[in-house]
């Protein structure tokens, strides 16, 4: 079952990195401007989040995982950064 999960896990993700772009091309030909959110946006889901974060706490189940999930965040949050970012950034410079 667990080979099985993680070769899904990587099926999936191959497929989202391999066709998003892709589709990002074909949305921006046909005129769709693609914009971020402002920061108020993001400010308001993460207050939200927050708010349904606390609503669950009680939950034992829900706090280890939540506990569990923020941890594993924040330990990986500095190491994608330098990994992925700095690839991506170099990789783009010099292959265009």
């Amino acid at each position: 079952v667990e080979i099985a999960c993680a070769e899904c896990h990587q099926w999936n993700l191959s497929q989202f990195l391999s066709n998003n772009g892709a589709a990002l091309q074909r949305l921006q030909a046909s005129g769709v401007k693609v914009l971020e959110f402002p920061d108020s946006v993001w400010d308001a889901f993460g207050k939200a989040s927050a708010e349904v974060h606390d609503e669950n706490m009680d939950d034992e189940l829900y706090k280890k995982i939540y506990d569990s999930a923020m941890a594993a965040m924040k330990s990986s949050s500095s190491w994608l950064t330098k990994s992925e970012g700095v690839y991506r950034t170099q990789r783009d410079r010099v292959l265009g």
